[in-house]
């Protein structure tokens, strides 16, 4: 059984964008929960640096400030684990290329569409779940160790 949530950050330039995707998402289905929904990536960068710091960053591409493709480069120096989605309304080759050559997990394009959103998550959700049991059996001791002097 899971009692670990994941903690998902929203960022759209078009703050309804945002409150809608949050509506979209099945938050206990998955395990997860909303740190914020925000409108900038340099709002966005600050909470990755707070301990409010997410597991799971859904973000649009073009932003003010800093924009998807910068915030998860930047991003990727201090947190190279962080898991990001990217939503976006360009379809353009270029920016989906230079997503994935930052190792997002998805690209999806506007309008989002719910179950694709979901099924992203839930694989996200699960590869987190896996890694999170694997590394708790890992420290957990299995043996009895006796001190001999």
């Amino acid at each position: 059984m899971q009692n670990k949530k994941w903690r998902v950050l929203i960022v759209d330039d078009e703050f309804r964008i945002g409150r809608l995707i949050k509506k979209l998402i099945h938050w206990d289905e998955f395990a997860l929960e909303c740190v914020d929904v925000v409108d900038n990536g340099g709002t966005a960068f600050e909470i990755i640096q707070s301990v409010r710091c997410p597991d799971v960053v859904i973000t649009d591409i073009r932003m003010p400030k800093i924009n998807g493709l910068e915030l998860i480069a930047m991003t990727r120096e201090i947190h190279k684990n962080m898991k990001f989605v990217v939503i976006s309304g360009y379809k353009e080759f270029e920016y989906a290329h230079q997503a994935l050559q930052y190792g997002v997990e998805d690209y999806l394009l506007k309008p989002v569409n719910e179950e694709e959103l979901n099924r992203v998550l839930k694989k996200i959700s699960d590869e987190l779940t896996a890694q999170w049991r694997s590394e708790r059996e890992h420290f957990r001791p299995n043996h009895t160790y006796w001190l001999v002097s």
